[in-house]
């Protein structure tokens, strides 16, 4: 699209030009006479929650130009006289004062309840001819975000303070071009929002397409024709004739060490942690199939020594405890690195002579695997799987040399749908610069929209 005529420099900490025409304002004199706001949400105890009456949002209900439903909170109407509340009206505008990306806005639709916020997040009626939809679309702009978490304070989590915020200057076309930009940015990012959510559900139809077809060559193997049985177990069915139902723990070498849990726990003192020595394994490293190595603690090579029975090795599986979800698995790498792992992991070993890791790890993270260890877990936020439990488990045992073939097969369907996921979410990634881009350039007038009309062939 074609740029203005004229720019002007312009002294905005944040931006260095803007058309000549445009002015700048500090967004705390957005707020200038009767029915204008910009103060604070409110100071709300959790004491005070209850489950109805007026709506309690917080800063996890404000995404990034989109209203999030989460969370349940209320308060009465006796608290909300009681602390003098101020009342969030549809249509207002919400700011983040914490958590990334801060100063992130929404505008807050009609949800049926009347609304209170959070002390966290400063509520915005602007005085006219402020467009709150233009306001919504600058606030979330990659250079405002960038500047806002700049100006944060906060060394565990950063936070914004309304006076910071107040005095950020922004730019202020006319308020006819606020609403050609904001009509702009409201179509092309509902079209760009629209291609990522087509995108995102075929990729999610990949990976269950993947789950589906992991789960079939481990239950029924790769021989549509192999004559089959009845498999004992009346949640799996039928299974090839020349396999075998087995307790889990059968898979593992018969030693006392080779399938067991890990000492260190969540309450591991700081004074256990070193820089160097021995790399304590976290629930964090455990993904599904794929071991995670971005989080790393260490514990001292005397430490381990006291815990010989939890020491892990290269081409090792270890096994989740705990949900998302619970008992998945991954193979450890073959990194120069001494492992341990911590409470919340399983160590096991496999018997090489009967079964292939690689499979192991499959059936680990398989449905029929995973549904199991679903219905013995404990726990109601957060399922929870113990050893013992773990190792009566029933996992399936055609011969190795089939073993072998299933997971040659497994990875080849594997690395398909991995790599047209994969292209997927480079796609999905450009469409999301090509928004950040377009809001940029549209809020600040590196492209000039008042001739703009939108594609109803679209």
């Amino acid at each position: 699209m074609k740029s203005y005529d004229n720019y002007k420099t312009i002294n905005i900490d944040w931006l260095d030009k803007l058309p000549s025409q445009w002015k700048t304002i500090q967004i705390k004199q957005l707020k200038n006479g009767d029915n204008t706001v910009f103060i604070d949400g409110d100071w709300i105890e959790s004491h005070v929650i209850t489950e109805g009456g007026i709506r309690y949002l917080t800063t996890g209900n404000i995404g990034a130009g989109y209203y999030k439903e989460q969370g349940v909170g209320f308060i009465n109407e006796e608290t909300f006289e009681k602390l003098n509340c101020t009342e969030v009206f549809p249509g207002d505008l919400l700011i983040s004062r914490l958590n990334e990306p801060i100063g992130r806005a929404c505008i807050i639709p009609d949800l049926g309840y009347r609304i209170i916020t959070a002390v966290d997040n400063v509520i915005l009626r602007p005085k006219k001819p402020f467009n709150v939809r233009y306001l919504m679309h600058l606030m979330n702009s990659p250079e405002y975000s960038a500047y806002t978490s700049l100006i944060s304070r906060g060394a565990t989590m950063k936070r914004i303070s309304r006076g910071l915020l107040g005095g950020i200057k922004i730019p202020f076309p006319s308020g006819e071009e606020q609403i050609k930009i904001a009509d702009f940015l409201d179509y092309k990012t509902n079209l760009v929002d629209l291609t990522i959510e087509k995108k995102k559900k075929l990729i999610d139809l990949l990976k269950e397409k993947r789950q589906a077809v992991i789960n079939e060559a481990l239950t029924k193997g790769l021989n549509p024709n192999a004559p089959m049985k009845d498999s004992g177990l009346k949640w799996l069915g039928e299974i090839p004739e020349h396999w075998n139902v087995r307790n889990f723990d059968s898979t593992a070498m018969k030693n006392q060490y080779s399938f067991t849990g890990g000492p260190f726990g969540s309450d591991l003192k700081s004074d256990e942690y070193t820089d160097t020595g021995v790399r304590i394994i976290q629930l964090q490293n455990i993904g599904v199939g794929i071991f995670k190595d971005d989080y790393k603690i260490y514990t001292s090579d005397e430490k381990a020594v006291q815990l010989e029975s939890c020491l892990i090795f290269p081409g090792d599986i270890i096994i989740a405890k705990m949900a998302d979800p619970v008992a998945r698995a991954c193979i450890i790498p073959n990194f120069e690195e001494k492992y341990i792992m911590a409470s919340d992991g399983i160590r096991l070993e496999v018997d090489k002579h009967f079964f292939n890791t690689k499979f192991i790890e499959y059936s680990v993270n398989s449905i029929y695997f995973n549904s199991q260890a679903e219905a013995v877990s404990t726990g109601t936020t957060r399922l929870r799987i113990g050893l013992t439990v773990l190792k009566k488990l029933k996992i399936l045992a055609p011969p190795i040399e089939e073993q072998n073939l299933i997971v040659e097969e497994l990875m080849i369907q594997e690395l398909k749908i991995n790599s047209i996921v994969s292209k997927l979410d480079k796609q999905i990634q450009k469409l999301q610069f090509y928004r950040q881009s377009i809001i940029s350039e549209a809020v600040t007038g590196k492209i000039d929209v008042r001739d703009w009309q939108p594609n109803l062939n679209t």
